[in-house]
This record gives structure tokens, C-alpha cells and sequence, in this order.
């Protein structure tokens, strides 16, 4: 994967022109296209082999639980499949939490968790470019990575204290020097440049700026997302594929479909042609619904 730095962020000023509802999906995605759908983030669940998870009120049994190992199954789960396990409606994409919260078990023993927001797992992003890919004759497009993640962007700051970075995950040692701020214990010292993961000239280059949002970025081939790899070679990769953010704002060069991740959002939406959106629909990789244009976030 060869993906390169965007500097001229206007090639996304018809993107611009096209969003800007904040109440609705246009919001996120262009309006002006044919239909639209949301792919929902899968949840997670888990349970100890051989064993049940103990009540989480049960201090005494959470106590003799963990004086044993236990090799835990863990695995992503479709809303649709969480909801008939738990014995609950499935909800709209909005209210998550109305299936996930306080992580419920059901009765194999299961226990659920959220979905991950913000970032659309790397083999359903690979799913969708892949089911996408028939409805495009462009030979190039853009991803563009939001500017917020933690330790990304190279910014004027302070390092973490060393008691912070002896026990943070590094990403969120560099979200806390980022973004932290004691107000009641003024620092001193004059605030420094901290490298990110993308290059000084890359974090001081001009930024796309849509509703809310700046993204960083990039242009490479239309394949670059068709193998699941795809997360280890990313500019923006942080080393562990695991944890790299997928693309917030992706488009071929010839704009028949665009694809957004919010932050805040346990789905991603894809605009385009009808027969490229009941692609989406028929893909059994992935779990997605249509979306009517002007639809509520």
C-alpha cells in the first residue's frame, strides 16, 4: 500500500457543498445520492469455558473466580443475533445501549458488550470496499482520518508525567498529554512540540474541514482496502492493527459512493447508487440497513 498525503484539501470541497445537516445523516454523508444505508458495528461477547460468569453484585463469588484461570471464548456478535439471544427488540442504530448496557448475559452464558465506535472493524471495512468495488471505474480514492485521535497529529504540548506513562496504554498516554489541562496546578514550562504518529509536515498541512470534524488526508489505490492487511499498513497505523482507526470519510475519485465513520457513532454510513447499496444490504459479512435520505442520526 502506497497511500500518500492530500496538502489540497479542496478536492473535497464538493463534499462540503453537500452536507451540513447536523439533525441528519447529511451530516456525515453527501446529500444527492440515490440511497443510503448504515452498517452497524458489531458487539462483543464473551464467556469463561467450563465455567459461568459469577453476579456482578457477588464479591465473594468474583473472588473465587478469579483465584482460577479460565480460558475465556471472546467473539463479535450482530445486533440482530444479540438481540434474540438476550430476548430483547432489536433497537434503532442510535440506542445501542438499549441492547448492550450493563453488558447483560444470556442463557448460554454469554455476556455482551458494546459495539466499538468510531472506527469500523478492518475485515468489515475490507467486506464493504469489497462489495462496493463493482460500482466504481475509478482507479484512485481518499480516506480521510479524523485529526482527534490520540497521539496522531504532532501538537505544542506537554509529555505525560512519568507516572502516567508507567502504566498507560500509550495511546492513551498521548490522548492525555493531548488534551489534559489541571487548572489548579499551572505548569511552569512552556508547552513543546510532541511528534505524533503521522510526520510534523503532515500534522501542521492543512486539514478537511467538514460539520463538526477535520480529517486528515490521503489518496491511494481504489484496492487498497481489499485485504484486511490494510490496518497494518495505513499511514496512520500505530503498530497494532488492532486499535488502527479505519478511514473516517472515504471516496472513489469518481464519487459513486461515499462511506463515513463518526466518532460518536456505532455505525458507519454508505451513500451511492441503489444497486450498489443493495450490494450492502445482501452482503451476509456485514450487518446493515437501509437508511432513507434525510434520515435522523
Amino acid at each position: 500500500m502506497g497511500m500518500e498525503h492530500v496538502t489540497d484539501v479542496s478536492v473535497g470541497d464538493w463534499v462540503r457543498e453537500r452536507v451540513g445537516d447536523v439533525r441528519t445523516i447529511h451530516r456525515l454523508v453527501p446529500g444527492g445520492f440515490e440511497a443510503y444505508a448504515r452498517i452497524l458495528h458489531p458487539g462483543e461477547r464473551d464467556r469463561p469455558v467450563g465455567a459461568l460468569w459469577p453476579d456482578d453484585d457477588d464479591r465473594d463469588a468474583w473472588e473465587a473466580f478469579l483465584a482460577h484461570p479460565h480460558r475465556v471464548e471472546v467473539e463479535p456478535v450482530a445486533w440482530a443475533e444479540a438481540a434474540a439471544a438476550l430476548g430483547r427488540r432489536l433497537p434503532p442504530p442510535h440506542a445501542w445501549e438499549a441492547l448492550f448496557e450493563d453488558m447483560p448475559r444470556d442463557a448460554a452464558g454469554w455476556r455482551y458488550s458494546a459495539p466499538r465506535t468510531g472506527s469500523l472493524a478492518a475485515d468489515l471495512l475490507t467486506a464493504t470496499a469489497q462489495a462496493l468495488a463493482p460500482f466504481s471505474t475509478a482507479s484512485q480514492l481518499y480516506a480521510g482520518v479524523w485529526d482527534g485521535w490520540g497521539g496522531l497529529l504532532g501538537h505544542l504540548g506537554f509529555a505525560p508525567s512519568a507516572a502516567a506513562q508507567s502504566w498507560a496504554d500509550p495511546r492513551h498516554a498521548d490522548m492525555l498529554a493531548a488534551s489534559a489541562i489541571d487548572r489548579f496546578n499551572p505548569r511552569s514550562d512552556k508547552p513543546t512540540w510532541q511528534r505524533g504518529t503521522l510526520s510534523d509536515e503532515i500534522s501542521r498541512a492543512p486539514r478537511l474541514e467538514l460539520p463538526e470534524r477535520l480529517h486528515v488526508l490521503f489518496r491511494g489505490a481504489t484496492d487498497d482496502f481489499a485485504e484486511v492487511e490494510w490496518a497494518e499498513r495505513v499511514p496512520w497505523t500505530q503498530g497494532d492493527p488492532t486499535w488502527t482507526p479505519s478511514p473516517s470519510i472515504l471516496w472513489p475519485e469518481d464519487r459513486t459512493w461515499f462511506l463515513a465513520t463518526d466518532v460518536d457513532l456505532a455505525y458507519t454510513l454508505v451513500g451511492g447508487s441503489e444497486a450498489s447499496v443493495s450490494a450492502l444490504l445482501a452482503d451476509t459479512r456485514l450487518e446493515a440497513r437501509r437508511a432513507e435520505p434525510g434520515a435522523s442520526l
